[in-house]
């Protein structure tokens, strides 16, 4: 009886993460902080990708769909969220702050947002992105900016300063 509460408690506690929780809101907290410990233990395993920069480092974890960056302190500088559009990556499924949706087009965001702070393209790969410093947020599209239907490939939530 009480291994079934718990399983039920533990399922119930799991949906309430998946609805509620705002991932940008471990931006600046460190990797030991128990909020985004609890978060980073429930995504079940270990990163399958650990890539190492000359003042930070990412934690990736393709089936889930999202990234980390820390930097060489353990403190969150940024998040990273995949749709299906990106390569190596499967969509993730979890619940986005700020009303973002990985489904949204250029069109949808920026009717939502207004116009970006900053923008730029990589023609090479028809990829575009923009940020929203002041919101906190920047999004990679599979398209060049002159194309509002342009899906997400990627969001980052990251503290601009």
């Amino acid at each position: 009886m009480k291994i079934v509460l718990g399983i039920i408690l533990v399922s119930i506690f799991g949906l309430f993460l998946q609805k509620e929780l705002d991932i940008s809101g471990f931006l600046n907290k460190k990797k030991q902080s128990k909020e985004l410990n609890q978060y980073l233990m429930s995504l079940g395993k270990a990163p399958d990708e650990v890539y190492k920069s000359t003042d930070s480092y990412y934690e990736s974890y393709h089936d889930k769909g999202i990234s980390f960056n820390f930097d060489y302190q353990d403190r969150l500088v940024a998040v990273f969220v995949y749709s299906s559009l990106a390569d190596d990556y499967k969509a993730y499924q979890e619940k986005l702050p700020k009303g973002l949706d990985l489904n949204l087009t250029r069109k949808e965001i920026e009717a939502k947002f207004g116009l970006p702070d900053y923008q730029g393209e990589a023609s090479s790969k028809k990829t575009s992105w923009v940020i929203y410093r002041s919101k906190g947020f920047g999004v990679t599209y599979n398209g060049l900016p002159a194309d509002p239907s342009a899906k997400i490939k990627e969001i980052t939530f990251q503290l601009y300063n």
